[in-house]
């Protein structure tokens, strides 16, 4: 090494970027608690309109309403693991993206436990 030569510091382009599959799990993340969001408030719709038994074509689309929540969740799980395991790239988006679905996961969860515990609580 020559005496008095300091290496020149990192320029920007060479700070890690910010993993795509990362980013694509927070979007998926953002978008799960979204249409959780949306099941909760059909859910409670037709918990309010007492003496009414619901359409089936409402009680269908909650169903199918569901199974998307479930499968946004858990393919943005997927990815944001995927965008972790990637070398040299920001993870924050990764780790938000896993956070986001696992909450959306948790509670998933938490319903159906709810679902068979609760002889009541579907509507049986």
């Amino acid at each position: 090494m020559i005496r008095g030569f300091q290496p020149s510091p990192p320029s920007e382009s060479t700070a890690p970027k910010f993993s795509r599959l990362g980013l694509a799990s927070f979007a998926l993340g953002l978008l799960s608690l979204l249409l959780a969001g949306g099941f909760v408030a059909l859910a409670v719709r037709l918990g309010l309109e007492e003496g009414r038994a619901p359409q089936r074509s409402v009680s269908l689309g909650g169903l199918v309403l569901l199974a998307v929540v479930l499968l946004v969740s858990l393919t943005g799980t997927v990815l944001g693991l995927a965008g972790l395991a990637r070398p040299v790239r920001r993870r924050t988006y990764g780790l938000l993206g896993i956070a986001f679905n696992g909450l959306t996961l948790s509670l998933f969860c938490a319903l159906v436990v709810l679902a068979l515990l609760l002889p009541g609580f579907v509507g049986g």
